[in-house]
């Protein structure tokens, strides 16, 4: 069996896995991008399943070595910052609108479902031409799925699974002992420089008004 076609039909199981009976506007996913580029394959075919955009948002750097394989990565903070160097944005895939980046602890839990059904009835705030807010949490994409579908929420949820915590620890809310993100939240302004944040406890409830505020600054 040729493995660029195996690639395909993965593609194309990976839409139905992700969607569902829901549409792809309806979970809020307007764009897929590969990362890393050797899911091309994959990505082209779930973006041309599901109707929407694919767009290369990614370059990897090939002078920077393999990053799981390093052999000085237990160094403090060297894994990351080599995760960081391995990759680099293409500016104008994100430019165009502030982020607001949301880290939580876990799906299905009673403050998350809380923080994530008011940014759901104040959605119009969050997502527009000028702002997108993306929710982060160490819960597996396939949790995320139905915790999404029994909520009704529809801005994205994105998984930091596996590697765990990767994205987490980048910005500085992964919680080493616990296994899961803290609630911290990031306001990122057009040209993809942090402009304000927030770091709560795993306990305390975030106002979406501070968020607000902190974008109308921008």
């Amino acid at each position: 069996i040729s493995v660029y076609k195996a690639r395909e039909r993965m593609g194309t199981i990976l839409a139905f896995t992700v969607c569902g009976d829901s549409s792809s506007m309806a979970l809020g996913i307007d764009v897929v991008i590969p990362v890393p580029e050797t899911s091309r394959t994959y990505a082209i075919k779930l973006a041309e399943v599901l109707d929407i955009s694919y767009r290369e948002a990614f370059v990897k750097n090939r002078y920077i070595a393999r990053t799981f394989i390093m052999s000085n990565q237990k160094e403090k903070n060297n894994r990351s910052k080599m995760v960081k160097m391995k990759l680099s944005t293409i500016n104008s895939e994100f430019k165009g609108k502030n982020v607001v980046l949301m880290f939580y602890p876990f799906a299905f839990t009673g403050k998350c479902t809380e923080e994530l059904c008011t940014i759901r009835d104040e959605r119009n705030d969050f997502v527009n031409d000028g702002t997108q807010i993306l929710s982060i949490s160490c819960d597996p994409s396939s949790s995320l799925k139905i915790f999404a579908e029994d909520q009704g929420l529809t801005t994205p949820l994105l998984s930091d699974f596996w590697p765990h915590g990767q994205v987490s620890k980048a910005y500085g809310v992964f919680l080493e002992d616990l296994g899961f993100a803290n609630r911290g939240t990031f306001v990122i302004d057009k040209t993809g420089i942090i402009r304000w944040k927030v770091v709560t406890s795993p306990g305390e409830v975030r106002n979406t008004a501070d968020y607000r505020l902190a974008l109308s600054a921008l």
